[in-house]
């Protein structure tokens, strides 16, 4: 399995709450110990958002030639996935694993997709509370995500990633000495 963060922009030109950097070094905590897994730098390593096809075409012509893809994700990209660009090249290119999600209508989303040409199979795992979205918003409210290992959670609470932006608003009106003991204790 190959697990590739994106670029620095995401969706429809959103930034990302966490740099490119970060994104990869969570990602290789998480999977560390996974030797069937490999994090690829190639997405997050392009100064410019990547389109999924364009990465696909680049595994199958460099790495995987004889090899058939299978581009794992969440549940909730299903609404719009057949917008993707050119959808139909990547559908032709490579099978949809599924993670399953709360609040999405797998059926309806799977029927509408394989009726433009996408071959989708859903993973037979409990619905994933576990969108980046959903973990990044608990983070946030400063809570410990189950999806997530110490490590990782170590890593975010280092580098104050995901954080209500308006907590780094109050650096300034606290002296040196106790700026530094609320870092202290929001690592604990």
């Amino acid at each position: 399995v190959v697990v590739m963060p994106a670029a620095d922009v995401g969706d429809h030109g959103k930034t990302m709450l966490a740099a490119p950097a970060d994104r990869l070094n969570m990602c290789r905590l998480l999977f560390a110990s996974e030797p069937r897994y490999a994090v690829s730098e190639f997405e997050a390593r392009r100064n410019e958002w990547t389109p999924t096809i364009t990465t696909v075409e680049r595994l199958l012509k460099q790495e995987y030639r004889n090899d058939q893809l299978t581009l794992i994700i969440g549940a909730d990209k299903l609404p719009g996935l057949e917008h993707w660009i050119r959808a139909k090249d990547l559908f032709r290119l490579c099978d949809i694993l599924v993670c399953p999600r709360s609040g999405v209508d797998l059926a309806m989303y799977t029927e509408q997709l394989q009726a433009h040409g996408a071959r989708i199979r859903i993973m037979d795992v409990p619905e994933a509370p576990g969108a980046s979205q959903e973990i990044q918003q608990s983070l946030g409210r400063y809570e410990h995500p189950q999806e997530l290992t110490k490590d990782v959670t170590a890593y975010i609470a280092e580098h104050w990633l995901y954080l209500d932006p308006n907590i780094l608003n109050v650096e300034h009106l606290m002296t040196q000495k106790r700026w530094k003991h609320t870092l202290g204790v929001r690592q604990q």
